[in-house]
């Protein structure tokens, strides 16, 4: 049991690796979506995507590199930057359209990636930085 938890944490942190290592490249962000920040603190990797003048930091670690996937994940519906440029896309359009968030805690948002829904979490922390916590696929 122990070697199988070790074989866990070390396919985490290969994932974290290399997506910090491909990072420059952001193959498969959409037009116009910017890295501004990334961290992998707590071992959860981070980053804060810019877009149409609005910062949204997604938890990437606790939704595309889940510890412990399930089955039908988010690897099988596309990569991670596929998923998360439609998230960033639906959160700049659900905001110009006047979507208000609550004041504390965060609402369900659903996207479509590749023909599959992925639900997401949507918070606004301060002024124009608004958190994704967490993304997975939505099964019906």
């Amino acid at each position: 049991k122990l070697l199988d938890k070790t074989a866990e944490v070390a396919d985490t942190g290969n994932k974290i690796d290399n997506v910090i290592d491909g990072k420059k490249a952001l193959e498969g962000l959409a037009d116009g979506i910017t890295l501004i920040d990334d961290t992998t603190e707590g071992g959860q990797y981070r980053r804060i995507l810019g877009y149409g003048g609005k910062k949204i930091q997604i938890n990437s670690g606790h939704g595309y590199m889940r510890e412990h996937p399930v089955a039908g994940g988010l690897e099988e519906i596309g990569t991670m930057n596929e998923i998360e440029s439609a998230i960033v896309l639906d959160v700049n359009s659900a905001v110009n359209s006047g979507l208000e968030l609550p004041s504390t805690g965060s609402i369900e948002r659903i996207v479509t990636v590749n023909n599959n829904q992925v639900g997401y979490h949507l918070m606004q922390t301060q002024g124009s930085l608004y958190r994704v916590p967490t993304y997975y696929p939505k099964i019906e």
